[in-house]
């Protein structure tokens, strides 16, 4: 779901792959605010830009972000 156009590194990438228990619909929708709010300033994806979508996404499903991305 993230593509090329992103600006995290792979360290980065396996810690979400590591942390996250997401299906596939929700993924979905964390990729895509996060490249809602890199487009809003015109930017590659950032590690933060994906934390800010997980938490949402988090929300909506009334869990708790994983401890080790909440910071």
């Amino acid at each position: 779901h993230l593509g090329s156009a992103h600006g995290l590194d792979q360290a980065e990438i396996n810690r979400l792959a590591a942390s996250c228990t997401l299906a596939g619909g929700d993924i979905r929708n964390v990729v895509l605010l996060a490249a809602v709010l890199a487009k809003s300033e015109d930017r590659p994806i950032r590690f933060d830009d994906i934390r800010a979508g997980l938490a949402i996404e988090y929300r909506k499903l009334a869990k708790a972000l994983p401890p080790d991305l909440a910071g």
